[in-house]
């Protein structure tokens, strides 16, 4: 995708002053993509860039170009090698000639990235250490090239103890994840939960049955894009007894993770525990099939925060049809009969009240909803209807 050469602040610009301008991005975001398609020309993509990584943990790279040149025809043609040097200084990986930009007709001064991603995870016989990245794109028009380094570091993955923390740094860090993902800490955050869980009131135990299902989602989504945190799982499961590995087995059940790697560590009733979980399975059908319950735009709020992602954002937009249930809930209240009927549809008001609330709220406090949503109202196939509503929420 191509966007305006005004708009990108990627921290990752070099200056290059005869030819190809432009960076190398790496990253550990798996929705970064989403953040540069599904945003505007308008609109500033901020990437994480990490300085470690772990084994097992997926890091993705590319290029983002632009001042490159384009032919008489105006067709730009431009590849770029890639390679990852180890802490020894021999080669871990080469690949030349990826296109970036293939006989492709260009109009305007753009950023461009390529659609050519490198995905790559250290595994168990690669050393420690620092791994240099070099980047070097070449425009074939002019028959020039620039060179763009990177490196990241290799480490050891910490074994986790419950860290003590407080609520409020607790929802910064799970409001900063899609913009600064740090998985490696999300464990000492998903136990920190359910501790001050159990410590609530019995009467809020309504309130935190739907608290306990939402931040769930959240870690869900971190847990089953980055299987490398099983070892911080077994590390933390074998040190603990009873009723305290109980949030541990539904994270491993709804993650995903393979149960062969730790079925071993259960005893007779926690394996019948595990093998009663339903999880969180059907999760994914629930969100984004019929909203029937305020508590799936909370979910689809949480896979957002924990990603980054385009997918619930758009779900919520399309859920602006539930406009034509305004003043059912009157409607109920002053009808003699109050079928099911009816009482469906005041449900529904009130789902569309709390779904505007939230779009409204969401879009002041992340830049990245309003991105996504100007890029919906703009790009994407919404009705007339989710049109004329987000407008609104949009001009507020």
């Amino acid at each position: 995708m191509l966007k305006p050469l005004f708009v990108l602040l990627c921290m990752l610009v070099t200056t290059n002053l005869f030819a190809i301008d432009g960076g190398l991005l790496k990253t550990i975001d798996y929705s970064f993509q989403d953040k540069w398609e599904y945003t505007t020309g308008g609109s500033a993509p901020i990437f994480s860039t990490p300085k470690q990584l772990f084994k097992g943990q997926n890091l993705f790279i590319t290029v983002i170009i632009t001042d490159f040149d384009v032919n008489k025809k105006g067709k730009a043609n431009v590849k770029y090698s890639v390679k990852i040097i180890k802490p020894d200084n021999s080669v871990y990986f080469f690949q030349e000639n990826v296109p970036i930009l293939e006989d492709k007709t260009i109009v305007g001064k753009y950023f461009h990235m390529s659609n050519s991603i490198l995905k790559i995870s250290f595994d168990e016989k690669d050393m420690f250490g620092k791994y240099k990245i070099e980047a070097n794109v070449t425009d074939i028009n002019v028959d020039k090239s620039v060179l763009f380094t990177s490196d990241i570091e290799l480490k050891i993955l910490p074994k986790y103890e419950i860290q003590n923390t407080d609520d409020e740094k607790f929802s910064k860090w799970l409001s900063e994840y899609h913009r600064r993902p740090t998985p490696e800490e999300a464990l000492s955050y998903y136990l920190h939960f359910f501790q001050t869980l159990e410590a609530k009131d019995e009467s809020e135990n309504e309130d935190n049955g739907k608290r306990m299902v939402i931040i769930t989602i959240f870690f869900t989504e971190i847990f089953k894009n980055n299987h490398f945190l099983l070892p911080q799982i077994k590390d933390i499961f074998q040190k603990k007894d009873g009723k305290d590995k109980k949030p541990l087995i539904l994270l491993l059940k709804s993650s995903g993770i393979n149960e062969k790697l730790f079925l071993d560590l259960f005893d007779a009733q926690e394996k019948e525990s595990y093998s009663k979980l339903q999880g969180l399975g059907d999760v994914d059908m629930y969100m984004y099939g019929e909203i029937s319950d305020a508590i799936q735009l909370d979910m689809l709020w949480s896979v957002f925060l924990a990603s980054g992602s385009y997918k619930p954002i758009l779900k919520l937009v399309q859920t602006l049809d539930y406009v034509k249930y305004e003043g059912e809930i009157e409607k109920y209240k002053k009808s003699k009969t109050q079928t099911e009927a009816e009482r469906e549809k005041a449900m529904n008001a009130a789902i569309f009240m709390s779904l505007t609330w939230s779009l409204e709220s969401n879009t002041k406090q992340y830049t990245l909803v309003k991105d996504f949503l100007n890029w919906a109202l703009r790009n994407d196939k919404l009705s007339a209807v989710q049109k004329e509503e987000l407008e609104k929420i949009l001009a507020k």
